[in-house]
Formats: structure tokens, sequence, C-alpha cells
């Protein structure tokens, strides 16, 4: 649900806001933490930690009180993949682990990329595959299929959807395997 009706709706009773902060689909976006541009520095590095610490509270959140999340988006496109990598391998451990069923990520293209898909990219973690429960994953952006995968004994299981938009493969038969499981 977007923020705009959770506030409206959030007027109409104190109980509201316990089903705002457990219900299970969660969208990220650094857009809205970032706002426009042009913007000095000392604010985007501002912003981009309140957007990471926003994320892993959420996440923590849910996790600690052993809720669900159904559905996870998360969009980065102004923040620099290679600083925050780590932070996104803690979100997706923290959902894959909720009884996650949606994985919607849209990483930016990396910045060194050249037209093979070499160089900076983010690397999807075998944690994502192991989730019992998902049924549709999408992957936008500068993300690389590691070889690792074919070599991973868990299958996707309940996937009956797969996206891939500008997903670079570090191996020629990975899309083959992700698409047979």
């Amino acid at each position: 649900m977007p923020k705009k009706d959770a506030a409206r709706t959030s007027v109409l009773s104190k109980d509201w806001a316990d089903t705002w902060f457990t219900f299970p689909i969660l969208y990220f976006s650094d857009a809205i933490f970032t706002g426009t541009f042009p913007q000095p520095r000392a604010d985007f590095v501002r912003k981009t930690k309140n957007f990471i610490d926003h994320v892993k509270r959420t996440l923590l959140r849910f996790h600690d009180k052993g809720l669900t999340i159904k559905e996870f988006d998360l969009i980065v496109n102004n923040f620099e993949l290679h600083r925050m990598s780590k932070d996104v391998d803690l979100w997706l451990k923290l959902v894959s682990e909720s009884g996650l069923e949606v994985l919607d990520l849209c990483l930016p293209d990396g910045p060194h990329q050249d037209e093979e898909g070499l160089g900076e990219c983010y690397v999807l973690p075998k944690g994502v595959i192991e989730g019992k429960s998902l049924t549709k994953l999408v992957l936008m952006g500068g993300i690389r299929i590691d070889p690792a995968f074919m070599n991973h004994s868990v299958k996707f299981f309940s996937l009956r959807v797969l996206s891939l938009w500008a997903v670079v493969s570090g191996y020629e038969k990975a899309i083959e395997h992700l698409i047979s499981c």
C-alpha cells in the first residue's frame, strides 16, 4: 500500500498503525529518500545513510518478530552499488528467511560495466535460491548470476515467474539452469 494511502487511513484508528508496521508487502526506493538533484554531497551522504538504516530497521523488526514478508521490492537507482552491496546482502538474507514469495530487485548498471557485462555488478547471494516459498523473481540492472548457482543443490521449487532485465550471466548455461529449475 502506498505510504500516502496509509497516512490517510492511519487517522482512522490506532490499530491501523500496528497493521501498517506489520504489512507483509515491503517497497523501498532510494528515490523517496534522495529527492531532487543537484544537492550538496553531505546531504546526499546523509540521505544514503538514512535509506540504508530505514530498510535495515524495517527488516530487522520483521525478522525479530518472526513476521512473514510476502513481497520485497527494492529499487536502487541513485546510490553507488559497491558502497551498499553488503547491506543488500543482509537485506536479502533477512527477507529470504521470512517466507518470501515475491522478490523484485532493481539495481543500477555498474558504472564500469562493459558490453559483455564485465565490471561492477551485484552478485546475487545463494540464499535467494534457497527460499522454498519464492514464486516470483524479478531481477533488473547490474546483477550477476554467479556460476556457483550451477553447483548448488537447492532449486526454485515454487518459482512460477522469472523475469530478467539487463542481468549478467557469469556462466554460459546460468540462465538455462535458472529457467529449468
